[in-house]
């Protein structure tokens, strides 16, 4: 019986300071398990900011190679679209003249300010314009001074809008085909650089 009596004196005397000691493990357990967890949690939310800035850095690369892309597709289509205009602005110009070809006249004139001390000119229109002319003969004549003499004419190799004008220096081929030919050549060469 004293066996017994030293084990429960020895459970009652162990008893506080085992529970204590289960208590003192509860509370590190609690205490490592709070810092695994805040562990994970500082690791999940730099995991997550990592990802976020490759993700960023991929989009924007992404966006820079496009853009480049794209800007080397204009830097190339350029002439192509240059010249598309200058073949709708003829069409639009050669249609213009039909529905309107007083519109001739201004061409006409246009040309005419290069004549300078001509003695004799001769203004060649598309067949069947010359009668539009005919009415501004008088303006004509007056910019080239009293001592040339004006004739208007037709040619068959002109399209409506088309003037060609001839003098003793030489001619000048004032057709709307060779004007949008001389500036899709200057607008080229001013893409290209």
């Amino acid at each position: 019986m004293e066996g017994k009596i030293l084990k429960a004196a020895a459970a009652q005397a162990t008893g506080p300071v085992l529970k204590q000691q289960v208590l003192s493990a509860s509370e590190q357990a609690q205490r490592i398990l709070a810092e695994a967890s805040a562990e994970r949690e500082r690791v999940r939310a730099e995991a997550f900011e990592a990802g976020f800035r490759a993700g960023l850095a991929q989009w924007e690369t992404a966006i820079a190679a496009a853009q480049r892309s794209v800007h080397a597709f204009i830097e190339e289509s350029r002439p192509s679209l240059l010249k598309l205009a200058v073949r709708i602005a003829e069409k639009i110009l050669g249609e213009e003249v039909r529905t309107a070809p007083e519109r001739l006249e201004g061409i006409v004139e246009e040309a005419l300010r290069t004549v300078v001390r001509e003695r004799r000119v001769t203004v060649y229109v598309a067949p069947g314009h010359r009668a539009t002319l005919e009415a501004a003969r008088a303006r004509f004549e007056k910019r080239l001074g009293p001592d040339c003499s004006l004739r208007l004419d037709e040619a068959d190799d002109l399209a409506p809008g088309d003037c060609r004008i001839v003098s003793e220096l030489g001619s000048i081929d004032a057709r709307i085909e060779t004007q949008l030919r001389l500036i899709e050549r200057a607008l080229l060469e001013e893409a290209s650089r």
